[in-house]
Formats: structure tokens, sequence, C-alpha cells
């Protein structure tokens, strides 16, 4: 009987875990999914805001800088900047609200932009 109970114990613990680790069926997805446009270098109001906002957060090192936005969120933008060939850093950026995280990994999924 003792035995019986500790197996349906464990049964529903499982049952429990794996409903909570697949959290609500969304899986991760890689960079190249959330950033699947072609890099940009292109002198728009997205890459004006964007130096702005690098500037304002006191970040250095990018004399040249490319980005791709986020699929479905316009105000938010992976970027790729190097002061010294083929060193890239990584940030994320938001100009709207003026905010910047990184420098950061990437996982391997997005090539450099040159």
């Amino acid at each position: 009987m003792k035995t019986i109970r500790i197996s349906i114990i464990i049964a529903l613990t499982s049952l429990i875990c794996s409903s909570c680790s697949s959290e609500s069926g969304k899986e991760t997805k890689t960079d190249a999914a959330l950033y699947p446009a072609a890099w940009s270098d292109n002198l728009t109001t997205d890459m004006k805001s964007i130096a702005i906002t690098l500037s304002k957060n006191h970040i250095s090192g990018c004399g040249e800088f490319y980005y791709k936005k986020r699929l479905n969120r316009s105000s938010e933008f992976l970027v790729a900047c190097t002061r010294t060939e083929g060193i890239w850093k990584h940030y994320l950026v938001w100009p709207k609200i003026n905010e910047v995280t990184g420098p950061m990994a990437l996982d391997g999924t997005i090539t450099p932009p040159r």
C-alpha cells in the first residue's frame, strides 16, 4: 500500500513538473529566429535613434555598427558594433525608452555583419 502511494506521488510530481517546464507550450527561440532580418547599416531614423541611445548610455567602441529589428517588436534592436575589424560586441537597444543591455553573447545562430 505504501509503495502504491509513493508511485502515485512520483507520477503526479512528474506530470506537474513536465507541464511547468514547457512554459505553456512556448519554446525558446534562437537569436536568428528573434532577429531574422539581414544586418543593416542604412542611414535611417532607426540608425540615428540607435546611435543616440548608445551615446546616452555611454557605450563606446561602436565606431561602426549594424542593427536588426526584433521580429514583431518594432522598438527593439540587436546591435553589433566594432572598433576593431572582426571583433564584434552585441547589445540590445530600445531607443524609445533610452535603454541598452550588453555587451552580450549570442547563441551562435547569427553570423557577424561582415
